[in-house]
């Protein structure tokens, strides 16, 4: 599908940047911030929908309303069982790679290695993975964050032209990693996730990515900047 209206940088960076936090273990603070901000993260994912065409205003909707009939201690009990001890949907791109023949762009390639290219891909863009705390460089939040960071610094630099190196770093991300284990991790975590808070995060993130891999590579063919 060839999306031909560019879509604003800093929208698809904030959507990345609240998934990515999404993906965080809640603790109390963090969890009644998305409660208090419920109505600005609504608009912000029904607009990024919306410029992409996506039909998930339900979806949304629902996904919102879930964070007011949830418990704290339900939601970081799901996340342990799903993300964490001996977890039912592990949330790190080297799983995936055990039962994967796509990630074909390093030869021999193993978990290591892997982490290693990208980290090389954070350094080359200026971050240093230290950056992202304890978190290893292949967790779907690292991954989601740095995507944040690629489509702000896109947004930073339209005016000159620049825009095309981060654009082209964001395309290939997605292709070499994103695209390649999310929508299967989406895919696991809705058919394990007890919780609607964690089942409908996985619908989101499944169509927002799913979705912006078409629209940089179209992208790309058209260039975005």
């Amino acid at each position: 599908m060839i999306i031909l209206s560019t879509i604003d940088p800093y929208l698809r960076g904030n959507v990345y940047q609240h998934l990515s936090v999404l993906y965080q273990y809640q603790e109390d603070d963090l969890f009644n911030s998305f409660r208090n901000q419920k109505q600005e993260i609504a608009h912000l994912f029904n607009e990024l929908a919306v410029a992409m065409s996506l039909p998930l205003k339900e979806d949304i909707d629902r996904f919102v309303k879930s964070l007011d009939h949830v418990d704290l201690q339900d939601v970081q009990a799901e996340y342990v069982r799903l993300f964490d001890y001996r977890p039912a949907c592990p949330s790190f791109e080297s799983f995936f790679l055990k039962s994967s023949n796509q990630l074909a762009y390093m030869e021999d390639i193993n978990p290591a290695k892997m982490q290693i290219a990208i980290e090389e891909f954070y350094r080359k863009y200026g971050i240093e993975p230290a950056h992202f705390g304890e978190l290893p460089p292949d967790h779907i939040t690292t991954e989601l964050e740095f995507m944040y960071y690629l489509a702000f610094c896109e947004g930073q630099t339209q005016e000159n032209k620049e825009c095309n190196i981060y654009a082209t770093a964001q395309c290939e991300f997605m292709q070499d990693h994103l695209i390649l284990w999310v929508p299967k991790f989406c895919e696991i975590m809705e058919k394990h996730a007890d919780l609607e808070f964690y089942r409908l995060l996985s619908v989101l993130t499944r169509n927002f990515v799913s979705r912006d891999a078409s629209y940089l590579h179209s992208g790309m063919e058209g260039s975005l900047c």
